[in-house]
């Protein structure tokens, strides 16, 4: 049996012999810009997708993450949704896609054969209730790091600012005004 490993630059692919061959880089991690060329970190995100879109193969393992986050969500997802599309329909690659667009994960409904959803175990604990009944505290998270099948629920990005110690006051505010965003889009 072979196994990968992934390195930031290349991708090698050891073999029973230990004969290392080097492979075309097919991945997209991270965050970079090019601004002395004029190019913003969502012109080098598309630009370096472009690139791995033109030379992927069935035989490619392609890595993404976050792809389509540099604009604005309705233009972001259908990107990210695209691509994905593209990779499992027609170049028909091994692909992992990191991605907290929820629209994405109907991939799995439309071709199941070809995608599946996993997430990142957590446990959530609701906050302590509060006798001001408007206040709205975000929940509290304790991340897992144990992959398991299925979409997330939802997102918890409040909890990575909390690991991150943005101020409570910012929280709070950011939690309530997460809850009136997913009020407006869910009616």
């Amino acid at each position: 049996m072979s196994s990968v490993t992934l390195t930031y630059s290349f991708s090698f692919r050891f073999c029973r012999r230990r004969k290392v061959i080097q492979v075309w880089n097919n991945e997209r991690m991270g965050v970079s810009d090019n601004i002395s060329r004029g190019r913003s970190t969502f012109m080098e995100e598309l630009v370096e997708v472009s690139d791995i879109l033109a030379h992927a193969t069935s035989s490619s393992l392609v890595l993404l993450d976050e792809h389509g986050r540099g604009t604005s969500t309705h233009d972001g997802i259908a990107i990210a949704y695209a691509t994905l599309e593209s990779f499992t329909r027609y170049v028909k690659c091994m692909t992992l896609f990191v991605t907290h667009y929820p629209p994405l994960c109907e991939l799995e409904r439309l071709s199941p054969q070809h995608v599946g959803n996993y997430h990142m175990a957590f446990l959530l604990n609701e906050p302590e209730s509060t006798s001001d009944e408007e206040e709205v505290q975000p929940e509290f998270i304790t991340f897992l790091y144990h992959l398991i099948e299925g979409a997330g629920a939802r997102s918890y990005g409040l909890n990575v600012a909390r690991l991150a110690k943005i101020p409570e006051s910012i929280l709070r505010t950011a939690a309530f005004k997460s809850k009136e965003l997913e009020a407006l889009v869910n009616s």
